[in-house]
């Protein structure tokens, strides 16, 4: 009967497996494919050095690839730590550091650097100001836009949304004063109701009742000059038109085309009478 012996996998190759496993190659893929390579006659032999006599092994050292930059076993102190690390390693004038604000229920991370803020304010005055979650939300297709700051979390209620807001533009505040703070004039996104309602609550204190009163105002040739002040949303063409599509098929299929043109020539409209 043939004993299978494996070496364990450590030094220079344990490494090298763990910076495999980081790219993202699973254990039991990066199993078989260790075992393919490896010659008959070795396997024959029970020599399993390369690959370990079960996937456990190699399971073993993925779990280690994950933690490696950890600073600590909590998920929670080890953020705190690159957090307070990057404080020390990016110091700004008024706003040092990269990760701003980490919670843990619900969990979400926060992060923008002075030099974003800097060019948030220089730029969202003159400047349509792209909101996406999508990544395909860009001035310039196949670009990204200019990112000055970012949130993960698993929850994307409207509170949240508009504390992140509320928190990016308090740090401008700190460097720029509540005065001379940035409103832009069109905020574009993917037509989600979170980044439009955060976006009018913040930057005009409206709710989408006064923000809908304000644009039938404008409509209909009746708005007053601070009608057309403060932030307009708009939702990107693609995503909207996407949905209407969709609820044509549902509703309306036996007359799609004519729905579409309907459809079309309400967007392209400027005002009530048009």
């Amino acid at each position: 009967m043939t004993e299978s012996h494996a070496r364990p996998i450590s030094g220079e190759m344990r490494q090298k497996t763990k910076q495999e496993f980081t790219y993202g190659q699973k254990p039991y893929k990066h199993y078989l494919h260790k075992i393919k390579e490896t010659s008959v006659a070795v396997k024959m032999a029970g020599i399993f050095s390369n690959f370990g006599t079960t996937t456990r092994t190699f399971q073993h050292i993925s779990s280690e690839s994950k933690y490696q930059n950890k600073l600590d076993k909590s998920e929670f102190e080890s953020l705190c730590m690159h957090a307070q690390e990057m404080k020390d390693q990016i110091v700004g004038k008024k706003i040092s550091g990269f990760i701003q604000h980490i919670a843990v229920l619900p969990p979400y991370i926060m992060y923008w650097t002075e030099m974003g803020i800097r060019i948030w304010h220089d730029m969202a005055k003159s400047s349509t100001v792209y909101w996406d979650a999508t990544a395909c939300v860009n001035p310039v297709a196949g670009q990204p836009v200019i990112p000055v700051s970012s949130m993960i979390s698993s929850l994307h209620s409207t509170a949240l949304v508009r504390f992140w807001l509320a928190e990016f533009r308090r740090s401008e505040k700190k460097i720029y004063g509540h005065a001379n703070a940035s409103i832009p004039h069109q905020v574009n996104s993917y037509r989600s109701m979170a980044f439009i309602q955060a976006s009018l609550s913040e930057f005009n204190n409206e709710n989408l009742n006064t923000f809908r009163n304000r644009a039938y105002r404008i409509v209909t040739g009746a708005a007053t000059d601070n009608d057309f002040d403060g932030t307009f949303p708009y939702a990107c063409l693609s995503h909207v038109m996407g949905s209407f599509r969709k609820i044509i098929t549902d509703h309306y299929k036996t007359n799609y085309d004519f729905g579409m043109y309907c459809f079309s020539t309400l967007l392209n409209s400027a005002t009530l009478t048009d």
